[in-house]
C-alpha cells in the first residue's frame, strides 16, 4: 500500500499536534525490532558514552539509558515535536545532567570531537541531507575506535511502499557500506537480519583509530 504525502511527511519530520501525539508511538511499534537488533549490537558498558541520531518516539533511547547508568547519553533529532516528547519523559535523566536532547541535523552535531564512545542511527539515513556527510560528522564525534550501529530498510522495500515518490533517499547495502569505508570507518560488517523476509539491515562499523 502506497503510503500517502501527509504520513510520509510525519515520517520524514513529525510536526504539529498529530506528530507529538501519534507518531512517537507509531515510529516505536513500527521500529521495535530493528531498534532491538541496534541495542543488542551496540554492546553496552555502563560508562558507555552514547549518541543516537534520531531518535524518533524514544524507545532505543530509553532502553541504553538503562544499560548506561554511568555514562552518558545524548539525542539528536529533526523534530522539535519529538524532541519536545522526549525532553518530558526523560526529564529526570535531564535534570540529572546525565542525558541531553538536542533539535538537530546529522550533518551538524552540536559535540566535540572524539567524544562518544558508541552512537546509532536506526531508519533515518532516508532523511539525511548527505549520507557521507552524515557518517562523516558521526566519526568525528565518535573516540578512535568508537563503535557505530546503523538500521535502515533495503530501497527495493522502501520503494514498494512509494516512499521514493516522498523524497526518501533509498539506499541499497552496498551504497552504505561504501558511505562508511569512505568516511571515517572500518571493520564494517553487514550483521544478520533479525528476519530475512523483512529487508531490515544493520551495520556494525568502527571510526579509524588513526
Amino acid at each position: 500500500m502506497a503510503i500517502s504525502s501527509f504520513i510520509a511527511q510525519q515520517l520524514r519530520k513529525p510536526t504539529g499536534f498529530f506528530g507529538w501525539l501519534f507518531m512517537g508511538g507509531l515510529l516505536n511499534r513500527g521500529n521495535i525490532a530493528a531498534n532491538e537488533l541496534v541495542l543488542q549490537n551496540l554492546n553496552l558498558s555502563p560508562t558507555d558514552k552514547v549518541l543516537e541520531v534520531g531518535f524518533g518516539g524514544g524507545y532505543l533511547l530509553g532502553k541504553i539509558t538503562k544499560q548506561v547508568r554511568d555514562g552518558y547519553v545524548a539525542g539528536v533529532d529533526l523534530s522539535p515535536a519529538m524532541v519536545s516528547r522526549a525532553r518530558l519523559r526523560f526529564h529526570s535523566y535531564i535534570q540529572q545532567g546525565f542525558c541531553h536532547l538536542h533539535i538537530g541535523q546529522v550533518e551538524s552535531l552540536p559535540f566535540e570531537n572524539n567524544f562518544f564512545t558508541k552512537a546509532c542511527t536506526v531508519n533515518t539515513i532516508y532523511f539525511w541531507s548527505n549520507l557521507s556527510s552524515g557518517f562523516k560528522e558521526i566519526a568525528r564525534v565518535l573516540i578512535p575506535g568508537g563503535t557505530l550501529v546503523v538500521g535502515f530498510s533495503h530501497a527495493e522495500n522502501l520503494r514498494k511502499s512509494g516512499l521514493d515518490q516522498h523524497d526518501f533517499a533509498l539506499y541499497t547495502p552496498e551504497q552504505v557500506k561504501e558511505a562508511l569505508i569512505s568516511n571515517g570507518f572500518t571493520c564494517v560488517e553487514l550483521l544478520p537480519s533479525f528476519d530475512e523476509t523483512s529487508g531490515i539491515f544493520c551495520f556494525l562499523a568502527q571510526r579509524m583509530k588513526t
